[in-house]
């Protein structure tokens, strides 16, 4: 089995590939994500990204906008090898909004890092958004972490995340 022989060359894999992976689904522009959106999905109700390369499988799942959990997980030979849970959360009222969260955190998203490639980077302004993620407790192998979008200062987006290596 793949996670059992998990090595940090095999590590760094997975991250390389998580990296690439979240560039061409979500975190993508809408006109090239749009290619790894399953439609329809697997689940009902879902939004689901698929994307592969040589063995590796990436599989992102959510529901909802305003309240929103999902998970991803990556795949190497139909093995499951690591995993993340989100709960996301609009915080405000003004809906109007909404949009332009969304396609913030995208930008965000898209300046990942290839050593902490689940999410953006620490910090990222853009205009009158900034964006934070932070680990609470762990890394990459097994975590705790909050993403946050201020709007004109005000905390309009909270996400919170936990995930990791998988092993039996």
């Amino acid at each position: 089995m793949y996670h059992q022989r998990l090595t940090e060359e095999r590590i760094k894999e997975i991250l390389s590939f998580m990296y690439e992976a979240h560039l061409r689904t979500y975190a993508a522009t809408r006109e090239t994500n749009q290619k790894y959106q399953l439609t329809p999905p697997k689940n009902d109700g879902f939004i689901e990204y698929v994307y592969e390369r040589d063995g590796w499988t990436y599989h992102d799942s959510y529901l909802g906008e305003i309240n929103a959990p999902g998970r991803e997980v990556i795949y190497y030979q139909n093995e499951p090898v690591w995993t993340m849970a989100y709960r996301s959360k609009i915080l405000t009222n003004d809906f109007s909004i909404v949009n332009k969260i969304y396609d913030f955190l995208r930008e965000a998203l898209r300046n990942n890092t290839k050593e902490m490639p689940f999410r953006g980077p620490k910090e990222f302004e853009e205009g009158d958004f900034n964006y934070s993620f932070v680990i609470q407790e762990g890394d990459y192998k097994d975590f705790l972490g909050r993403e946050e979008i201020y709007y004109k200062g005000q905390l309009v987006y909270v996400n919170r995340t936990m995930g990791g290596i998988i092993e039996n």
